[in-house]
């Protein structure tokens, strides 16, 4: 399987599919499997769309590859399938500018694999509080980071 399937996988597992606009544990509306922008507007409480698994299936795999894309032209680390979607799936969530910039990139780029992937179980937070689902999605995160388990 490639590291975008496995990604989009991770990504549909942890983020769970709703038809309809809805506000996500930080209050941000989104739709589908966790989409912020869908048709290229924002998503908001009162968009009338209400959207298929399969349309959001296909929306995360787009998003996922222009994640995926972004970050192979920011690592300069070799990195496994494995390592490439759990680093999508955690990208997904976080967005791209927290990713580039966080400690988790500058450890994989310097080769730190064990430290990058610790760097995972970091990001469990919302307004400064944890988030037992986030929890789990960075303890998944990191296990496939690590190659002990498959999506």
């Amino acid at each position: 399987m490639s590291a975008l399937d496995q990604a989009v996988d991770l990504i549909t597992l942890y983020e769970g599919f709703r038809p309809t606009p809805y506000a996500d544990v930080t209050g941000t509306p989104t739709v589908g499997y966790g989409s912020t922008i869908w048709n290229g507007h924002r998503v908001t409480l009162t968009s009338p769309q209400s959207v298929t698994e399969a349309e959001a299936r296909q929306q995360v795999a787009s998003a996922a590859q222009h994640v995926l894309t972004t970050l192979q032209g920011a690592v300069r680390a070799p990195l496994t399938d494995n390592q490439w979607a759990a680093l999508t799936s955690f990208t997904y969530n976080v967005g791209l500018t927290a990713a580039l910039g966080s400690t988790l990139l500058r450890e994989v780029n310097a080769g730190n694999i064990a430290s990058a992937a610790d760097q995972f179980l970091r990001w469990n937070l919302s307004k400064g509080r944890v988030i037992p689902g986030l929890t789990n999605r960075r303890q998944k995160e990191r296990s496939v980071f690590l190659g002990g388990v498959n999506v």
